[in-house]
């Protein structure tokens, strides 16, 4: 269970199934953020069924992206086509109400302290795998089995999940601080003279490439993230 070795191994599982994972990672999330873009833009802002919707469906999504990646942690031939025959199709409904219980948990969390719901939200982490190997097992024991697996494992989780993504929070503060100056300094109409506009450059160049290694840290270790945590999953089950 040493977290160094399951990265290599995440790494050479994300590699051996091509564009599988990449897919997996993003369209649905991408897809997922056009529709309740629409529905917002249809119903409404502030409409209570469209942020009802929206809710529903970014809290159903990731428990398929976390079961198809467990597949493809143990499969050598994963294909999008049977992985919607085999869970989609017979399972997404219970997926999807796990996704929203579990969200609505960690939310409700989330409203005491901010750190309380982060620390529920890796205690949950395991339960889309649980219901994918357990047929019969209800979407609360499952929560609760979930629970139980990540009792004194929450912290190297946490770990193993800011060593992926601890550059990523880098480069995205980055460049929202440097966004925030450079709008400010525009605003402030201090573009007139030789060192200014020097300083301008180089607020352009910071933007730009924070902004370009956000996006390609982000594309890169996504899904390596997912693929290690199901690896983790089956080391510890």
């Amino acid at each position: 269970m040493d977290p160094k070795l399951i990265k290599q191994e995440a790494k050479a599982r994300v590699k051996e199934h091509g564009f599988s994972p990449y897919f997996m990672a993003f369209v649905p999330a991408i897809l997922i953020g056009m529709l309740s873009g629409f529905i917002s833009g249809v119903l409404g802002d502030e409409s209570i069924t469209g942020i009802v919707i929206s809710f529903i469906l970014g809290a159903s999504y990731p428990f398929f992206v976390s079961v198809s990646f467990l597949r493809m942690s143990r499969e050598d031939n994963f294909t999008n086509n049977q992985f919607i025959e085999d869970e989609v199709k017979p399972n997404g409904l219970r997926y999807a109400l796990g996704g929203i219980l579990t969200n609505l948990y960690t939310f409700l969390w989330t409203l005491l302290f901010i750190v309380p719901g982060i620390i529920k939200s890796f205690s949950y982490i395991l339960t889309a795998f649980i219901l994918k190997d357990d047929k019969s097992i209800g979407i609360n024991d499952a929560i609760k089995k979930s629970r139980e697996m990540m009792d004194g494992k929450k912290l190297q989780v946490f770990g193993m999940y800011m060593s992926y993504f601890a550059w990523v929070l880098v480069a995205g503060i980055t460049f929202w601080i440097t966004l925030a100056i450079f709008f400010a300094t525009m605003i402030s109409g201090i573009f007139l003279g030789g060192a200014v506009t020097t300083l301008a450059i180089i607020l352009f160049i910071l933007l730009a490439f924070s902004g370009i290694s956000f996006l390609a840290l982000i594309i890169k270790y996504t899904p390596r993230w997912h693929m290690a945590i199901a690896l983790y999953y089956d080391e510890i089950k």
